[in-house]
């Protein structure tokens, strides 16, 4: 009986620094759906509010990543460019603050970060049945590629343990009562994460 304790007691510390190692030592223990996978499997995490944070594995190099989103706001222009257009008349930014941590054992440039998509607030059902597929289901996508004060998109990789904080671009094909932010559109993570947020509540 000892022994068989002793056994379970080392496969235990094993396991936990498994975990620990693949960054899933950061995840809320609600948030596992299973700790004894390679990598670790999360949760779907719907609603967050401005503030919250939600965790992710990238397919990739399977890291755990931890987004904070920490404030939004919808602007007609950015930089004195203009969202709307003759084309567009109107689309407007929606301009999200992220905080972006690396829980994993690789560097990732920022580029190489999936960004997220907009998404109109009634939409929830859609996403969580994966028909959010086209970009017609879509208010808009991230911008990866402008620069601009506080872009998210600096040159440098997110190495890991580190952390960025920075302005995410999204061009809105027009305005909305709420918003949803949606990480997972591309596939590129193993779980989806979605920040809902009203047209008040973007400052």
């Amino acid at each position: 009986m000892k022994r068989n304790f002793s056994i379970f007691y080392i496969l235990l510390i094993i396991l936990c620094l498994l975990v620990s190692c693949s960054g899933g030592g950061a995840v809320p223990k609600e948030l596992i759906e299973d700790a004894e996978s390679d990598p670790i499997e999360i949760k779907d995490q719907y609603e967050l509010k401005i503030g919250e944070s939600g965790f992710t594995v990238d397919r990739r190099n399977r890291n755990v990543l931890e987004f904070t989103l920490n404030s939004v706001k919808v602007a007609d222009e950015i930089n004195g460019k203009q969202a709307a257009s003759d084309k567009d008349p109107e689309r407007v930014y929606v301009i999200a603050n992220f905080t972006a941590k690396n829980h994993g054992e690789i560097g990732i440039s920022t580029q190489g970060i999936e960004y997220p998509v907009l998404v109109d607030g009634s939409d929830l059902g859609n996403i969580k049945n994966d028909a959010v597929t086209h970009r017609n289901d879509l208010l808009g996508i991230g911008d990866r590629i402008t620069q601009f004060d506080s872009s998210f998109n600096e040159v440098g990789p997110l190495e890991p343990g580190d952390e960025r904080t920075g302005d995410v671009l999204i061009a809105a094909d027009h305005r909305s009562d709420s918003y949803i932010i949606y990480f997972g559109y591309d596939m590129e993570y193993r779980n989806k994460l979605t920040w809902h947020f009203d047209a008040e509540e973007a400052n």
